[in-house]
């Protein structure tokens, strides 16, 4: 009887426990799925690590009614042929702010800069610079006009194309 008794009173213990409410799970799961690194390589579920190579493309975009800079993240996984591709944004609801973000991230990433960015679902909420940028390069290179002016570009004209095109780095 007395085995029977100290059995059921050990299974019952924890259902009569009391339910962590709402808060304190997403609170918990928060904690234990933050990035505790020393390194600054890893991602985690709330935040993702942001530096040149994983940024694919750089986006200024209007999009629901607010200005985003969108970062169009890649994950490669070498060992077995696959990558994952997902957007994560900055939100603004003007347009200077977003330009001026666009020109700053464009700075911070060419130079090397790493960050790590805090989501809720796609939008960051918050960042943190892990690594400031050093040096002073240029934004991305762009393609220039076509040399010969545009009654001879092969791209307007639909011509063959060359087999390169004029590169020209524009200082900011």
């Amino acid at each position: 009887m007395r085995t029977y008794c100290i059995g059921l009173l050990c299974f019952s213990l924890p259902l009569l426990a009391e339910k962590p409410s709402r808060k304190q799970e997403l609170d918990y799961y928060r904690e234990e799925f933050t990035a505790q690194y020393r390194y600054p390589i890893y991602d985690t579920l709330f935040e993702k690590i942001v530096w040149e190579r994983k940024v694919s493309h750089l986006v200024l975009e209007y999009k629901n009614g607010e200005h985003r800079v969108t970062l169009l993240m890649m994950d490669e996984y070498p060992w077995n042929y696959k990558a994952q591709n997902y957007p994560i944004y900055f939100a603004f609801q003007d347009f200077t702010a977003a330009s001026n973000k666009f020109h700053e991230l464009n700075h911070f990433l060419r130079n090397n800069g790493v960050m790590a960015v805090g989501l809720s679902g796609s939008r960051i909420v918050h960042e943190r610079v892990l690594v400031p940028p050093v040096g002073k390069s240029p934004a991305r290179p762009r393609l220039g006009d076509w040399p010969k002016g545009k009654e001879e570009d092969p791209i307007l004209t639909r011509q063959p194309l060359p087999k390169r095109l004029p590169l020209h780095l524009t200082p900011r």
